[in-house]
Formats: structure tokens, C-alpha cells, sequence
């Protein structure tokens, strides 16, 4: 049995200074608590305007996941730049 993607609450910091958050599915397993989207908020994002979104991601997420774990937590989300 395939366990569900966890959307990871995300950052996303356009070149241009706007920012806005997302929830984007992570393909790592156990993601911390403290990062993972709340229910209400699943599938969806908050903010005005943004930036196109790379088709890769998700692999940016779980890159950052895999590299700044523990700032990621300490922060709340995770934080990519565009």
C-alpha cells in the first residue's frame, strides 16, 4: 500500500521580492510535524500574485528537506528561491 504525500508548508521567494505560501507534496517519508500543511489548508496556498513555479518543485522541497532539515523546522516552513 502507497502512503499518501505529505504537503509540506512552503516559502516561495520570486526574484522579483514578492513571496507567498504553498503547500507542496513531499516525496520523503516522514516529514516533521511541525512542517506539514495544516488539514484545512491541504492542496492549496495563501497570498497575492507570485512567480511561475518550476515544474521540479517538489524535488527543490525535498532537497531542501534533505539539506536544511533542522532550519526548516526551526522556521516553520520551508523556503524556496525563485
Amino acid at each position: 500500500m502507497t502512503m499518501p504525500r505529505q504537503l509540506v508548508v512552503t516559502r516561495i521567494i520570486c526574484r522579483d521580492g514578492t513571496d507567498f505560501m504553498l503547500c507542496v507534496p513531499a516525496r520523503r517519508a516522514g516529514v516533521h510535524p511541525n512542517l506539514r500543511c495544516p488539514h484545512s489548508n491541504h492542496g492549496g496556498g495563501s497570498g497575492a500574485g507570485g512567480c511561475p513555479l518550476p515544474t521540479d518543485l517538489e524535488d527543490g522541497v525535498d532537497r531542501e528537506l534533505r539539506d536544511n532539515q533542522q532550519e526548516s523546522i526551526r522556521r516553520g516552513y520551508v523556503l524556496i528561491r525563485l
